[in-house]
C-alpha cells in the first residue's frame, strides 16, 4: 500500500476501490487498533481489536481486512447502505 505518512498520521492511498484514507493504526501486547476516515464519503472507522497471537502481523492483516470490509460496506461497494 502507499502511504503518506507525518506527524503520526498516514494518508492510505487506494485504501478501497480506489479511494484513499487518513488515518493511524497501531498496536502492543494484547491489542491492534486503527481508525481511518475516508473524506471524500465522510466516513470514519475506528477499530480496538484485542488478541493473544504469537504473530503481530497476523493481527495487523485482521485488522486491515476488517476495515476495509466495513469501509466497503459504509460506502456502498458491496451492496451495502450508502450516504
Amino acid at each position: 500500500t502507499n502511504l503518506g505518512y507525518g506527524l503520526g498520521v498516514q494518508e492510505v492511498y487506494d485504501f478501497v476501490n480506489g479511494w484513499s484514507g487518513v488515518g493511524h493504526d497501531g498496536g502492543t501486547y494484547g491489542y491492534t487498533a486503527r481508525m481511518i476516515f475516508l473524506r471524500d464519503q465522510g466516513v470514519f472507522i475506528s477499530i480496538l481489536l484485542n488478541h493473544n497471537s504469537p504473530d503481530p502481523e497476523d493481527d495487523y492483516q485482521t485488522i486491515q481486512a476488517i476495515t476495509r470490509a466495513l469501509a466497503q460496506v459504509a460506502i456502498g461497494a458491496d451492496g451495502g447502505f450508502a450516504r
